[in-house]
């Protein structure tokens, strides 16, 4: 708990102002990625509506997080009486944020997979953006926070080559499946 009251009173803006960039780029990166999975779906139209399904999931589940995670951080910008206040609520609503993490964690790692398989099977990005995702998957579960190289740039490359490709094709709607 120590822990917590530090880190609400030390760093309680820079914290809420990550949480607040998280809550507006969610939508965003949803919307991107139901975009780029159209582009993918006439190729390969059941993964990827697994994908969106999934990452809709997952997606939603961080945005409750981050909102939660706002809840606190304002409770612990008052001072060190808010700020043990706020950790004490933290501990105790562990098994709610818990209840956010699996979705978020599931609906993520099953909705990348699928991305860069419809986008491998369907080729309407070039080789790298799928695997630049494939690699942040695995490096960002595996590799330790490192003061040289966040595995967040490797999603930034796969964000830039999907957007790349979005903008230059005109998206579709998903296509009607027919077993």
């Amino acid at each position: 708990m120590a822990n917590y009251i530090e880190a609400f009173s030390e760093r309680g803006g820079v914290g809420m102002l990550g949480v607040l960039l998280n809550i507006v780029g969610v939508p965003l990166l949803l919307a991107g990625l139901v975009g780029l999975l159209q582009l993918a779906s006439p190729k390969s139209s059941i993964v990827s509506r697994i994908a969106v399904a999934a990452i809709t999931v997952g997606m939603v589940a961080f945005l409750c997080m981050n909102g939660a995670l706002l809840a606190f951080y304002s409770f612990g910008s008052g001072g060190a009486a808010a700020a043990a206040s706020a950790a004490e609520q933290l501990t105790v609503a562990s098994t709610g944020m818990l209840a956010l993490l699996v979705p978020f964690l599931l609906g993520n790692a099953v909705g990348m997979v699928c991305t860069a398989i419809a986008l491998l099977k369907s080729r309407v990005t070039s080789l790298w953006v799928p695997v630049a995702l494939l690699l942040f998957f695995v490096l960002d579960f595996l590799v330790p926070a490192m003061a040289f190289f966040d595995t967040h740039l490797l999603f930034g490359a796969f964000a830039v080559g999907a957007g790349a490709s979005v903008l230059r094709r005109r998206p579709q709607a998903f296509p009607q499946h027919r077993p």
